[in-house]
């Protein structure tokens, strides 16, 4: 209950007393099974992200050893979420812009989980090898300065506008695109031109 309660309506707007009419108990129960109401959204917010883990565990078991084809299944699947949700997005986007306060306990559980995700999808970027040609430059959109640093070193080198060759062989100059536009672009179905 305390789930669509906090994904539809937020957090904050959320009480002890709504979660606990909604579960048909009352407050003295959700307590004993919960000190505060952040241990609570802690709790809600750490079986989103167990959620998000075992999507990666079916993308491996449905495509063993092929990282290209696991990148596509997770791109079809958070398509289809977006699809099918409310409009209101990622709940622990959300729960990281209504949690503020970097000691709160149901912020680390989605600071922690975006981390290894982000580490995750870079790393499987970079096994499936799959640059987009003819791709210009973008700005990351890592939050702070120092992860923004990161992923543009770590970005894939792409070819330069009409370029077959690997960068090494290459002496056109080559340009870098972060791998989180290319899977944006992947994902919002965009197909890439070369241009006249």
């Amino acid at each position: 209950m305390a789930r669509e309660l906090f994904y539809r309506d937020g957090i904050r707007a959320v009480g002890v007393e709504a979660i606990a009419a909604a579960a048909g108990t009352n407050k003295m129960t959700l307590y004993r099974h919960f000190a505060s109401k952040d241990e609570l959204v802690a709790a809600y917010l750490q079986e989103l992200a167990g959620e998000g883990e075992a999507l990666w565990e079916e993308a491996k078991s449905r495509h063993p050893g092929d990282a290209e084809a696991q990148l596509r299944y997770l791109l079809r699947r958070a398509s289809q979420f977006a699809a099918e949700s409310s409009g209101r997005g990622c709940a622990l986007a959300n729960a990281a812009i209504e949690l503020a306060e970097r000691k709160h306990p149901a912020r680390k559980v989605v600071e922690a989980h975006k981390r290894r995700q982000c580490e995750r999808l870079v790393a499987l970027v970079r096994e499936a090898d799959t640059p987009i040609p003819n791709a210009s430059p973008t700005k990351c959109s890592c939050s702070s300065k120092a992860r923004a640093s990161a992923c543009r070193a770590s970005a894939p080198v792409v070819p330069a506008r009409g370029c077959t060759r690997s960068p090494k062989a290459c002496s056109t100059p080559h340009r870098r695109e972060s791998a989180s536009r290319r899977l944006d672009l992947e994902l919002v179905g965009i197909e890439r031109q070369p241009r006249p």
